[in-house]
């Protein structure tokens, strides 16, 4: 029960930025290039959750008891606070699009 509000959390978080976040780096290519950016965005959503999940799986693994687990998620949550305040560093808005080729 001590990780139910957190992984409620987790996927209310998921939920609200993954739209968005496709759509910002849809928008930051050429139509042509929709689908290469696509598939390099899930590479890196999975990449990076595969990676997540094992440091934290390492980090709450280090001390399993109430204590251990409480700072564990408290560490967890701070490493999540801390990418979220650098990703507004990132470029954002509608990049400029090289023209499309005209179609006949």
């Amino acid at each position: 029960m001590d990780a139910l509000l957190p992984l409620v959390l987790l996927g209310i978080g998921m939920g609200i930025t993954g739209a968005p976040s496709q759509a910002a780096a849809l928008s930051a290519v050429s139509r042509s290039q929709a689908g290469m950016a696509s598939g390099a965005l899930s590479t890196m959503r999975y990449l990076g959750g595969v990676v997540g999940a094992s440091l934290g799986g390492a980090v709450l693994a280090a001390g399993v008891t109430g204590d251990g687990m409480s700072l564990g998620f408290a560490l967890l949550a701070g490493v999540s606070i801390a990418v979220a305040l650098a990703s507004f560093g990132l470029p954002h808005g509608p990049a400029s699009r090289p023209a499309e080729p005209a179609r006949v």
